[in-house]
């Protein structure tokens, strides 16, 4: 097997849609939200994203959601990329799974300026991420972001000390650390 770049406990873990695959079981077929994600056109993905959210049920609105979201962070439109993801995390049936799109809500808020709203939305995946020792890690450098923004640098510091306790080999934990 050729060397990674990639630490073994990101490059072992499922990616995206296989773990959407488990959460859904039968639900969503992980070729379609493959193809929505493919799509070069951003604009073509948002509109295949809605017309699959008219259609999709139960926890494949997690995945349709997905796809939305994502289509709408690569045009910039963060605030309602930060919705749909957050409506993803709503349908998604497995905690993996909702910490993955809480940690998206959180970021594409963030991205909008909206820190309160990040916030909210990590604290979600914070707790669906349970002993998830590299989600919890990249969610404590997320949670320093959105309190920095808040202006609670006492509680930035915590995060910032909680980053560097789960990954630490992390240099942005390091580096925001400074």
């Amino acid at each position: 097997q050729p060397a990674s770049s990639l630490p073994p406990e990101l490059r072992d873990r499922p990616d995206k849609r296989s773990v959407a695959k488990d959460a859904t079981t039968a639900a969503a077929q992980p070729s379609e939200l493959q193809a929505c994600l493919d799509l070069e056109n951003p604009v073509d993905a948002v509109e295949a994203a809605n017309d699959w959210l008219t259609r999709a049920k139960g926890a494949e609105r997690a995945t349709a959601g997905e796809c939305l979201g994502v289509a709408l962070s690569r045009l910039e439109r963060w605030d309602e990329a930060a919705h749909a993801f957050s409506n993803a995390h709503a349908a998604a049936t497995a905690a993996p799974w909702r910490a993955r799109l809480g940690a998206m809500a959180g970021e594409a808020a963030l991205n909008a300026g909206d820190a309160q709203a990040a916030l909210a939305a990590l604290d979600k995946a914070k707790a669906d991420a349970g002993g998830d020792v590299v989600m919890q890690g990249g969610l404590a450098l997320y949670r320093a972001r959105a309190l920095v923004a808040l202006r609670r640098d006492d509680d930035a510091a915590g995060a910032l000390a909680d980053a560097r306790r789960l990954a630490p080999d992390s240099a942005q934990a390091w580096l925001l650390s400074a």
